[in-house]
């Protein structure tokens, strides 16, 4: 481990691999934690030269370094692990889903994969880093949205070490994941609060959940605290405010450069509790153009703007990558400025004449015009309350009534709603 990087010590296995990665152009927007602003990033050298004389000797001790400012495209994944400092994290983008590369000293960390629609994109991504070993992998929870591309992953790299959540799936995607993992002599492991685990000049700690014993499946996600030198980079999954609360109870400081938006900028995630905990000055939005949910929500949309927050996402500037030097955070793009939120999607065609079934009122709670006892999402696998606000937004196509019990609908691979909590 480099002096000043990572401080949290801990037991884990690690690769060993020689890759140097290659530099890529990026334009800074970043800082550290105490808020030094980086115009862009910079390759120091020493001076060859020796001299007798100390004066001379200072003198040629001097930086050196080149700068590169082009701005790269956010969306064009680059063919090598990319930036010069001592960590870079890929956040991919995989539409209505999460999946996170993390390398460091040619050591790679992947957490999520996102859906089944980017599970082979996130496998050739990672083969364009030159990977052949992921140090770890981890699945913050098990929704169909962020293993799909673990599922894929395991499948064709190496994996020295598994991380995930204490709680039994009930999805065919996640059965498909200990299918794997057992064809792969995978024993995963569950850590707990405090966990700590080291890689390459990095560190991270598990901070979340309390336990995993939430009756709401997203509550059960892992939060996880990178740390590199003075940055420091938070990611809690899917969990919602029930979790956050808990999570900023534990005595472990959250404050973070870095916070990727829980749940997709969810209103059931990214309370004022946990923004206030941590502090951010980035946050990092995965989701997907127009999706179905109307994600992000305005509310949060309207809190991390408030708050003066700078926002990076996915739907509009595709994959972003944030390289940290354990001073300052330099990032591929700059950051957004529409502060545009999701909405509920349109319900005519393009010939203008009604898309969702007329007799069908998808009004606030209570207002629903049906008997059924839940709405189904058939695309997404989720089940709803009548008059969720997530299932108004479900498509026609796509919408479904049940009068089966909560058991039996998860038995066919159904998850309830995070929000409605039927």
């Amino acid at each position: 481990m480099l002096a000043g990087c990572g401080d949290i010590s801990a037991s884990s296995v690690s690769v060993k691999r020689n890759i140097i990665p290659d530099s890529a152009a990026i334009v800074s927007a970043g800082s550290n934690e105490a808020g030094t602003a980086s115009a862009a990033s910079q390759v120091d050298s020493s001076a060859d030269a020796q001299t007798s004389s100390a004066e001379s000797q200072e003198s040629s001790e001097l930086k050196a370094g080149s700068q590169s400012e082009s701005a790269a495209a956010a969306t064009d994944a680059p063919d090598k692990t990319s930036g010069t400092g001592e960590m870079t994290i890929h956040f991919l983008d995989v539409g209505e889903g999460d999946s996170t590369l993390i390398e460091s000293q040619g050591h790679f960390l992947l957490m999520d994969g996102g859906d089944r629609d980017h599970s082979s994109f996130v496998v050739s991504y990672l083969k364009k880093q030159g990977i052949s070993t992921l140090d770890y992998v981890i699945a913050s929870h098990f929704d169909d949205d962020h293993i799909n591309g673990i599922v894929g992953a395991l499948h064709v790299f190496t994996v020295s070490e598994m991380l995930e959540p204490g709680y039994a799936g009930t999805t065919n995607v996640y059965q498909s994941l200990k299918n794997i993992e057992s064809q792969k002599s995978i024993v995963p492991v569950v850590p707990k609060v405090g966990d700590s685990y080291n890689m390459g000049s990095i560190s991270f700690t598990v901070v979340g959940p309390a336990n995993y014993s939430h009756d709401e499946e997203n509550d059960n996600s892992l939060c996880v605290l990178m740390i590199c030198g003075n940055n420091r980079f938070l990611f809690t999954g899917d969990a919602q405010e029930t979790s956050e609360k808990e999570i900023c109870g534990t005595g472990i400081s959250l404050s973070a450069d870095v916070l990727e938006a829980g749940h997709h900028g969810s209103s059931t995630s990214n309370s004022e509790t946990l923004l206030n905990a941590v502090s951010p000055k980035y946050m990092v939005l995965s989701c997907g153009k127009d999706n179905s949910y109307g994600l992000p929500d305005q509310d949060v949309i309207e809190r991390i703007r408030d708050k003066g927050i700078s926002m990076f996402r996915t739907d509009e500037q595709g994959t972003i990558l944030a390289t940290s030097d354990g001073t300052s955070i330099t990032w591929s793009t700059e950051p957004s400025t529409t502060w545009a939120y999701g909405s509920v999607p349109d319900r005519t065609n393009a010939a203008g004449s009604e898309s969702w079934d007329s007799t069908i009122s998808y009004n606030a709670a209570g207002d629903t015009g049906t008997s059924a006892k839940y709405i189904l999402n058939t695309h997404t696998m989720k089940f709803h309350l009548p008059g969720c606000k997530y299932a108004e937004k479900i498509s026609k196509k796509n919408y479904a009534e049940s009068n089966e019990s909560r058991d039996q609908l998860i038995a066919e691979g159904y998850s309830p709603c995070g929000w409605c909590n039927p």
